[in-house]
């Protein structure tokens, strides 16, 4: 398995999403910021492994703007989009467990409905999930933002360059490291896997971007 660099020049970010459907990008947020959060996410981990619902925080919320205004992430996500979901996850050799090579195909929305092209709907922490058409899901961006250093120790993100463009599933595997404060970037439709933490912890807030408005009746549960 390959490791790829996490430094990239500013203006490669776009161009490594748009080609491959990944792109890092470093010092997202500073050492204090990181620390603050740290300290604030803590709360969820003394029953669980995390929560899906953290938008539900003001904190959580601020740190969207933060997000939307930095450079590179802001021209990827685009000036017009909203983020829809916040899922807070943290593994450690106490809470400890392998992702096996997937898609992210579901999206919380505020009611269920009945639609072609609409299917596999589900209810998780309150959220009613679905799997929407493709044409929502190619407009999709997630952001991951590492409270810790991720290292190739504490189950990098592992990733096939270019999957988010078709059905394959052939394709080396990369290993995707990044420094506490700093950001992954992907494709929800990207084959993304992760192995299980040899030593330390990752702990990860999962932003997910996207058009603020979606096909009538859908509706979004946040648009922040």
């Amino acid at each position: 398995m390959e490791m790829i660099s996490t430094r990239l020049a500013e203006g490669n970010h776009i161009r490594k999403f748009r080609d491959e459907g990944f792109a890092i990008v470093e010092d997202v947020l500073s050492k204090s910021r990181v620390k603050k959060a740290q300290k604030l996410v803590s709360r969820f981990f003394l029953e669980g492994a995390g929560s899906r619902n953290i938008l539900e925080d003001e904190w959580c919320r601020d740190l969207v703007i933060q997000i939307k205004g930095h450079p590179a992430i802001g021209k990827i996500v685009g000036p017009d989009s909203a983020c829809v979901q916040c899922t807070l996850f943290k593994k450690s050799t106490g809470k400890n467990w392998l992702v096996p090579l997937h898609r992210d195909r579901f999206i919380p929305l505020m009611e269920k409905f009945e639609r072609p092209g609409w299917q596999g709907w589900s209810t998780k922490e309150g959220s009613h999930f679905v799997e929407p058409p493709g044409t929502v899901l190619s407009q999709l961006v997630a952001v991951r933002i590492h409270l810790e250093e991720n290292t190739l120790e504490n189950g990098p993100l592992e990733v096939i360059p270019k999957s988010n463009k078709g059905e394959e599933t052939n394709g080396s595997r990369l290993s995707l490291t990044v420094s506490a404060g700093g950001a992954i970037l992907l494709s929800p439709l990207l084959l993304h896997a992760s192995s299980k933490v040899k030593e330390g912890d990752r702990t990860v807030l999962h932003f997910l971007f996207g058009p603020r408005h979606l096909p009538k009746p859908a509706q979004w549960r946040w648009a922040i």
